[in-house]
C-alpha cells in the first residue's frame, strides 16, 4: 500500500518501503530509528539492483554489460514486480519481489536479457 505522502503519476515505476523503516542512528551500533519517507525506499530499490548485478557476476563480460544498461536493468525489475504489464498511477507496477527473479534459472536469464 501507497504512503499518504507518496507521490503518483505515470512517472511512478514500483512501490518500496518508505513507511516506519527502521535504519541506523546516531547513538552506537543497536541505535534504530523508525523513518519514513523517500529517502528510505530510494536505497532498498539501490541495494536490491545490487543484489542483481553482484548475482549476474556469472554473465560473460558481455552480457553483464548489457544487464547494466538502465533500459535492461528496468526490465529485471519489471520481472519482479507484482503488477506486471499493469501499471497505475497509484501504485506503479507494484511491489518488487526478489524472489520472483532470483527464482529463474540462469540460463533462461541469459536468454532474457538477450531478448531486450
Amino acid at each position: 500500500k501507497a504512503s499518504s505522502f507518496s507521490a503518483v503519476g505515470r512517472d511512478i515505476d514500483f512501490l518500496a518501503p518508505g513507511e516506519n523503516v527502521c535504519a541506523p542512528f546516531v547513538g552506537g551500533p543497536q541505535a534504530l530509528y523508525p523513518g519514513s519517507g523517500t529517502s528510505y525506499s530510494t536505497p532498498a530499490v539501490a541495494g536490491l539492483i545490487c543484489l542483481v548485478l553482484q548475482y549476474l557476476k556469472y554473465l560473460s563480460p558481455t552480457l553483464y554489460h548489457r544487464a547494466c544498461k538502465v533500459a535492461v536493468m528496468m526490465e529485471i525489475l519489471l520481472k519482479m514486480a507484482t503488477r506486471q504489464g499493469d501499471h497505475s498511477k497509484e501504485h506503479g507496477y507494484g511491489c518488487l519481489e526478489p524472489k520472483k527473479f532470483f527464482e529463474i534459472k540462469p540460463d533462461e536469464i541469459e536468454h532474457f536479457i538477450q531478448s531486450i
